[in-house]
């Protein structure tokens, strides 16, 4: 790969041999994702618990 930043992923999986599928798995397997929302964590809604006889 001479200029990586002006190839395709198709053509750097062809490079590699090995499907795009298969190359996306391990570039979003090793690369960190962004998400919105600067690094805070907002609780999720749990549902109330109850007890519940048989």
């Amino acid at each position: 790969m001479r200029d990586p930043l002006k190839k395709s992923p198709s053509h750097v999986a062809a490079e590699l041999d090995i499907y795009v599928k298969e190359l996306n798995e391990y570039v979003f397997g090793l690369a960190p994702v962004v998400v919105k929302g600067g690094g805070k964590q907002s609780a999720t809604a749990r549902p109330e618990l109850r007890l519940v006889k048989g």
